[in-house]
């Protein structure tokens, strides 16, 4: 199963968790709305995007993008950098950068 990180999942659920945070209003309802998630589910969890992420994870795990020698034709880290910037978030997608490197 594709999991993120623990450090930087939970880096990216206290930016997005937060709302307005530093002038950024975009927060884990964009991230749910780029996701085609119903955001009302989300609402009063205690950390919504770490909810959105786990689904994303699990999303990620069940593609079925392999080429016939096994290898992915997906890379599911640069699909989350371009929500992330699609929604106004190049801090968060600055974090997934400074994890693995601004070639992914």
């Amino acid at each position: 199963m594709f999991r993120l990180p623990a450090g930087l999942k939970s880096r990216l659920c206290q930016a997005l968790d937060q709302t307005g945070v530093a002038g950024n209003n975009n927060d884990w309802r964009a991230l749910a709305a780029a996701l085609r998630l119903e955001t009302g589910y989300f609402h009063g969890r205690t950390s919504p995007t770490e909810c959105i992420l786990t689904l994303w994870e699990v999303q990620q795990s069940n593609c079925n993008n392999v080429n016939s020698d096994g290898t992915s034709t997906v890379n599911p880290l640069v699909d989350l950098l371009n929500l992330l910037r699609v929604i106004g978030r190049q801090d968060a997608a600055l974090m997934v950068e400074k994890d693995f490197g601004p070639w992914i």
